[in-house]
Protein backbone atom coordinates (compact mmCIF):
# COMPACT_ATOMS: atom_id res chain seq x y z
CA UNK A 1 0.00 0.00 0.00
CA UNK A 2 1.21 3.29 -0.97
CA UNK A 3 1.27 5.94 2.03
CA UNK A 4 -0.65 9.05 1.55
CA UNK A 5 -2.78 11.23 2.73
CA UNK A 6 -6.63 10.88 1.91
CA UNK A 7 -6.65 14.25 0.20
CA UNK A 8 -3.92 13.04 -2.23
CA UNK A 9 -5.44 9.70 -2.75
CA UNK A 10 -9.09 11.09 -3.83
CA UNK A 11 -7.33 13.97 -6.16
CA UNK A 12 -5.71 11.63 -7.57
CA UNK A 13 -8.95 9.50 -8.20
CA UNK A 14 -10.33 13.13 -10.66
CA UNK A 15 -7.30 13.29 -13.24
CA UNK A 16 -7.69 9.17 -13.36
CA UNK A 17 -4.60 8.19 -12.68
CA UNK A 18 -4.02 4.72 -11.49
CA UNK A 19 -2.35 1.37 -11.36
CA UNK A 20 -3.69 -2.28 -11.56
CA UNK A 21 -3.60 -4.39 -8.42
CA UNK A 22 -2.53 -7.56 -8.15
CA UNK A 23 -5.45 -9.79 -6.09
CA UNK A 24 -5.97 -13.06 -4.29
CA UNK A 25 -7.15 -16.28 -6.43
CA UNK A 26 -10.20 -15.53 -4.73
CA UNK A 27 -11.06 -12.73 -7.53
CA UNK A 28 -14.89 -12.86 -8.86
CA UNK A 29 -13.84 -10.55 -11.55
CA UNK A 30 -10.53 -8.20 -12.37
CA UNK A 31 -10.77 -4.82 -10.31
CA UNK A 32 -8.54 -1.64 -10.34
CA UNK A 33 -6.23 -1.24 -7.28
CA UNK A 34 -7.39 2.09 -6.49
CA UNK A 35 -10.42 4.57 -7.01
CA UNK A 36 -8.42 6.02 -9.90
CA UNK A 37 -9.68 3.30 -12.11
CA UNK A 38 -13.36 3.97 -12.33
CA UNK A 39 -13.97 1.03 -14.90
CA UNK A 40 -14.36 -2.67 -13.61
CA UNK A 41 -14.66 -5.63 -16.25
CA UNK A 42 -17.21 -8.41 -14.45
CA UNK A 43 -17.89 -12.22 -14.88
CA UNK A 44 -20.81 -14.38 -13.75
CA UNK A 45 -18.37 -17.66 -13.85
CA UNK A 46 -19.41 -20.14 -11.17
CA UNK A 47 -16.33 -21.48 -10.89
CA UNK A 48 -14.08 -18.28 -10.08
CA UNK A 49 -17.18 -17.74 -7.18
CA UNK A 50 -16.24 -21.12 -5.91
CA UNK A 51 -12.52 -20.16 -5.23
CA UNK A 52 -14.47 -17.49 -3.21
CA UNK A 53 -15.54 -20.08 -0.55
CA UNK A 54 -12.58 -22.61 -0.73
CA UNK A 55 -9.80 -22.46 2.05
CA UNK A 56 -7.21 -19.75 1.34
CA UNK A 57 -3.59 -19.75 3.34
CA UNK A 58 -3.71 -15.80 2.02
CA UNK A 59 -6.48 -15.19 4.58
CA UNK A 60 -4.82 -16.90 7.40
CA UNK A 61 -1.67 -14.71 6.42
CA UNK A 62 -3.56 -11.28 6.56
CA UNK A 63 -5.11 -11.67 9.98
CA UNK A 64 -1.81 -13.34 11.70
CA UNK A 65 -0.51 -9.76 10.25
CA UNK A 66 -3.26 -8.11 12.36
CA UNK A 67 -3.85 -10.11 14.79
CA UNK A 68 -4.17 -9.06 18.70
CA UNK A 69 -5.42 -5.89 19.62
CA UNK A 70 -6.38 -4.49 15.57
CA UNK A 71 -8.71 -7.60 15.19
CA UNK A 72 -12.18 -7.91 16.69
CA UNK A 73 -13.53 -11.25 17.97
CA UNK A 74 -16.28 -12.57 17.52
CA UNK A 75 -17.58 -11.97 21.50
CA UNK A 76 -16.85 -7.89 21.02
CA UNK A 77 -18.52 -7.95 17.53
CA UNK A 78 -22.18 -8.86 19.31
CA UNK A 79 -21.79 -6.71 22.58
CA UNK A 80 -23.97 -3.51 22.35
CA UNK A 81 -22.97 -0.48 20.52
CA UNK A 82 -19.35 -1.56 19.64
CA UNK A 83 -20.03 -1.46 16.26
CA UNK A 84 -21.58 1.80 16.44
CA UNK A 85 -18.64 3.17 18.75
CA UNK A 86 -16.56 1.85 16.08
CA UNK A 87 -18.32 3.28 13.11
CA UNK A 88 -18.71 7.07 14.90
CA UNK A 89 -14.91 6.88 16.04
CA UNK A 90 -14.01 6.39 12.56
CA UNK A 91 -16.60 8.75 10.73
CA UNK A 92 -15.42 11.45 13.21
CA UNK A 93 -11.62 11.15 12.06
CA UNK A 94 -12.82 10.65 8.07
CA UNK A 95 -14.97 14.62 8.90
CA UNK A 96 -11.74 16.43 9.18
CA UNK A 97 -9.62 14.46 5.96
CA UNK A 98 -13.12 15.05 3.73
CA UNK A 99 -13.48 18.57 4.34
CA UNK A 100 -9.53 18.98 3.57
CA UNK A 101 -10.50 16.97 0.11
CA UNK A 102 -13.43 19.28 -0.48
CA UNK A 103 -15.64 16.48 0.07
CA UNK A 104 -18.64 15.49 2.34
CA UNK A 105 -18.62 11.94 3.91
CA UNK A 106 -21.47 9.80 5.86
CA UNK A 107 -21.21 6.47 7.43
CA UNK A 108 -24.10 5.43 5.27
CA UNK A 109 -22.68 3.10 2.81
CA UNK A 110 -24.82 -0.17 2.41
CA UNK A 111 -28.48 -0.37 3.04
CA UNK A 112 -31.41 -2.46 0.58
CA UNK A 113 -35.14 -2.75 -0.21
CA UNK A 114 -37.27 -5.81 0.08
CA UNK A 115 -35.22 -8.70 -0.17
CA UNK A 116 -35.00 -12.29 0.87
CA UNK A 117 -33.87 -14.34 4.08
CA UNK A 118 -30.20 -14.84 2.99
CA UNK A 119 -27.02 -12.54 4.77
CA UNK A 120 -25.61 -9.45 2.85
CA UNK A 121 -21.90 -9.83 1.80
CA UNK A 122 -19.19 -7.55 0.48
CA UNK A 123 -16.53 -9.92 -2.09
CA UNK A 124 -13.14 -8.85 -1.35
CA UNK A 125 -9.46 -10.17 -2.17
CA UNK A 126 -9.51 -11.81 1.02
CA UNK A 127 -12.81 -13.48 0.42
CA UNK A 128 -16.43 -12.84 1.65
CA UNK A 129 -17.32 -10.27 4.36
CA UNK A 130 -20.85 -10.44 6.03
CA UNK A 131 -22.44 -6.59 6.37
CA UNK A 132 -25.82 -7.82 7.27
CA UNK A 133 -26.22 -10.79 9.76
CA UNK A 134 -29.52 -12.54 9.64
CA UNK A 135 -28.32 -15.81 10.73
CA UNK A 136 -28.25 -17.14 7.65
CA UNK A 137 -25.68 -18.68 6.88
CA UNK A 138 -24.49 -17.07 9.82
CA UNK A 139 -21.73 -15.65 11.13
CA UNK A 140 -19.62 -18.51 11.23
CA UNK A 141 -19.43 -18.71 7.53
CA UNK A 142 -18.05 -15.47 6.82
CA UNK A 143 -14.50 -15.15 7.11
CA UNK A 144 -14.68 -11.34 7.61
CA UNK A 145 -17.63 -8.84 9.15
CA UNK A 146 -17.97 -6.06 8.33
CA UNK A 147 -17.60 -3.41 11.55
CA UNK A 148 -18.36 0.32 9.97
CA UNK A 149 -18.58 2.07 7.07
CA UNK A 150 -18.36 5.57 5.03
CA UNK A 151 -19.12 6.79 2.14
CA UNK A 152 -16.94 9.96 0.36
CA UNK A 153 -18.82 12.01 -1.99
CA UNK A 154 -18.24 15.75 -3.34
CA UNK A 155 -21.72 17.14 -2.42
CA UNK A 156 -23.91 18.71 -5.00
CA UNK A 157 -24.66 21.27 -1.80
CA UNK A 158 -21.29 22.08 -0.86
CA UNK A 159 -21.83 20.14 1.97
CA UNK A 160 -18.36 19.70 3.54
CA UNK A 161 -16.73 16.88 6.39
CA UNK A 162 -19.60 14.70 8.18
CA UNK A 163 -23.13 15.03 7.10
CA UNK A 164 -26.65 13.37 7.53
CA UNK A 165 -28.10 15.01 4.51
CA UNK A 166 -28.76 11.24 2.71
CA UNK A 167 -31.28 10.93 5.17
CA UNK A 168 -33.42 13.29 3.83
CA UNK A 169 -34.05 11.17 1.01
CA UNK A 170 -35.71 7.78 -0.05
CA UNK A 171 -33.43 4.63 -0.23
CA UNK A 172 -34.10 3.95 -3.82
CA UNK A 173 -32.53 7.95 -4.60
CA UNK A 174 -29.43 6.60 -2.93
CA UNK A 175 -27.19 9.62 -3.33
CA UNK A 176 -28.17 10.74 -6.35
CA UNK A 177 -29.61 14.14 -5.01
CA UNK A 178 -26.73 15.10 -2.81
CA UNK A 179 -23.72 13.64 -4.66
CA UNK A 180 -22.20 15.49 -7.84
CA UNK A 181 -22.81 12.15 -9.56
CA UNK A 182 -20.08 13.17 -12.41
CA UNK A 183 -17.66 12.80 -9.28
CA UNK A 184 -16.36 9.78 -7.34
CA UNK A 185 -18.41 8.30 -4.78
CA UNK A 186 -16.08 5.97 -2.76
CA UNK A 187 -17.33 3.38 0.20
CA UNK A 188 -14.99 1.77 2.68
CA UNK A 189 -15.75 -1.11 4.32
CA UNK A 190 -14.02 -1.64 7.79
CA UNK A 191 -13.18 -5.46 8.55
CA UNK A 192 -12.63 -7.15 12.23
CA UNK A 193 -9.38 -8.18 10.52
CA UNK A 194 -8.42 -4.60 10.80
CA UNK A 195 -8.04 -3.90 7.00
CA UNK A 196 -9.92 -1.37 5.26
CA UNK A 197 -11.72 -2.17 1.64
CA UNK A 198 -13.12 0.04 -1.05
CA UNK A 199 -14.92 0.79 -3.98
CA UNK A 200 -15.82 3.41 -6.43
CA UNK A 201 -19.54 3.66 -6.40
CA UNK A 202 -22.59 4.15 -8.27
CA UNK A 203 -24.92 6.07 -6.58
CA UNK A 204 -27.05 3.31 -5.11
CA UNK A 205 -26.42 2.21 -1.39
CA UNK A 206 -26.79 -1.92 -2.19
CA UNK A 207 -23.99 -1.11 -4.68
CA UNK A 208 -20.95 -3.65 -3.82
CA UNK A 209 -23.02 -5.78 -2.17
CA UNK A 210 -25.04 -9.19 -2.46
CA UNK A 211 -27.68 -11.35 -0.44
CA UNK A 212 -27.14 -14.86 -0.04
CA UNK A 213 -30.44 -17.04 -1.00
CA UNK A 214 -33.02 -17.87 1.14
CA UNK A 215 -31.00 -21.29 1.62
CA UNK A 216 -28.01 -19.80 2.67
CA UNK A 217 -25.98 -19.72 -0.21
CA UNK A 218 -24.08 -18.41 -2.69
CA UNK A 219 -26.99 -16.53 -5.66
CA UNK A 220 -24.08 -17.67 -8.27
CA UNK A 221 -26.15 -16.41 -10.92
CA UNK A 222 -27.17 -12.82 -9.48
CA UNK A 223 -24.16 -12.12 -7.70
CA UNK A 224 -23.40 -8.52 -8.22
CA UNK A 225 -19.21 -8.39 -9.28
CA UNK A 226 -18.46 -5.46 -8.09
CA UNK A 227 -15.24 -6.27 -5.56
CA UNK A 228 -13.96 -4.14 -3.01
CA UNK A 229 -10.34 -3.73 -3.52
CA UNK A 230 -7.36 -3.45 -0.56
CA UNK A 231 -7.35 0.83 0.07
CA UNK A 232 -4.20 2.52 0.29
CA UNK A 233 -5.21 5.07 2.56
CA UNK A 234 -2.75 3.89 4.74
CA UNK A 235 -3.91 6.66 7.17
CA UNK A 236 -7.41 5.64 7.04
CA UNK A 237 -6.21 1.73 8.47
CA UNK A 238 -4.10 3.09 11.13
CA UNK A 239 -6.85 4.87 12.28
CA UNK A 240 -9.23 1.79 11.73
CA UNK A 241 -6.31 -0.14 13.94
CA UNK A 242 -6.31 2.77 16.41
CA UNK A 243 -9.99 2.11 17.17
CA UNK A 244 -9.50 -1.60 17.52
CA UNK A 245 -6.43 -1.47 20.16
CA UNK A 246 -8.80 0.73 21.97
CA UNK A 247 -12.12 -1.45 21.85
CA UNK A 248 -10.12 -4.17 23.07
CA UNK A 249 -8.42 -3.02 26.22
Amino acid sequence: MKKGVLIIFLSMTLVGCGKQEKTANTKVSDTSSSTQISSQSSTKNSSTIDKIVDSSSILEEKVEQHSGVTTLSKENYYQNNIIQEINQQFLNWASDRAKIGGMAVTSEFFDHGAAGRGDWFAVTPDRLAMVQDLNNPGYDYFPLHVVGGVTFYYSSKGTLGATNERQQSSFAAGFSEVADITKPIIKYILCDNGMIYELNSDSSLSTGFNEMNDDGTIPRSQINVKEFHYSEDTDAINELQRILSIVNK
